[in-house]
């Protein structure tokens, strides 16, 4: 089954969400590239890998799941499966040395969405989203985006 690519406006739409003007405003009608290879958004970096989501995984609507939800006047990065095809296993990890959030199997392109960073476009196959990590003289703790 081919899928048509999608414009950051056709996944704003899809999610019911909407990126910020600025962000719109340059974007709203470009492409979105679908890649195959590691990728960064904001604090988030998604990779490859060969592990499926698995057993527990949840299906991911059209409309998307939030890999990170919006807390603190944070912003979420969401997870959509515009042709659906796609599972997750979204996890709340317990400390600052775990820094899988999610891993994810899609058949089809999937995206994720973020209101100051627009989308990313990930191919079918098996990918993990990870945060990042800040060390500081106190402690180390995952980055807030």
């Amino acid at each position: 089954m081919k899928t048509a690519t999608k414009t950051l406006a056709d996944i704003e739409e899809i999610a019911g969400r909407e990126c910020y003007d600025h962000v719109r405003d340059v974007l709203a009608d470009v492409e979105v590239p679908v890649l195959a290879v590691p990728q960064c958004q904001g604090d988030l970096m998604i990779v490859p890998v060969k592990r499926t989501a698995g057993a527990g995984a949840d299906v991911v609507p059209p409309t998307g799941v939030d890999v990170i939800a919006p807390v603190d006047g944070g912003h979420a990065h969401t997870l959509v499966a515009p042709d659906g095809g796609c599972v997750a296993h979204v996890r709340q990890p317990v400390d600052a040395n775990d820094l899988v959030l999610a891993t994810v199997t899609a058949e089809r392109p999937v995206y994720l969405l973020h209101a100051e960073h627009g989308a990313t476009g990930l191919a079918a196959g098996n990918w993990e989203i990870r945060g990042q990590r800040e060390f500081d003289a106190a402690e180390a703790r995952r980055v807030a985006d």
